[in-house]
């Protein structure tokens, strides 16, 4: 039998690794939601989850409203855009 070196990978380093990628792609998200809107979506916020993206925030339209998740869902690729952004 062979004795073979393995280096496991910590939770923590995969963790890590992917909450940079999730904090990366919300900032992309919140960029093209900001683009799409004209900055007009307040207190915007995004959250990466395993399956979705959730964006929180006001606006006073709802095509505003439709323009952040439209800009939202090009940016997701796959992942399902949970539009919880508040209309008043």
């Amino acid at each position: 039998m062979e004795d073979v070196d393995v280096k496991p990978t910590s939770a923590r380093t995969r963790l890590s690794r992917r909450s940079e990628e999730q904090e990366q792609l919300a900032q992309r998200v919140i960029r093209a939601v900001q683009l799409a809107t004209g900055g007009r979506i307040h207190k915007i916020e995004v959250e990466v989850l395993d399956t979705s993206i959730r964006l929180r925030g006001f606006c006073a339209t709802f095509h505003c409203n439709q323009l952040a998740q439209t800009a939202a869902m090009e940016v997701a690729g796959e992942l399902h855009v949970d539009n919880q952004i508040v209309v008043w």
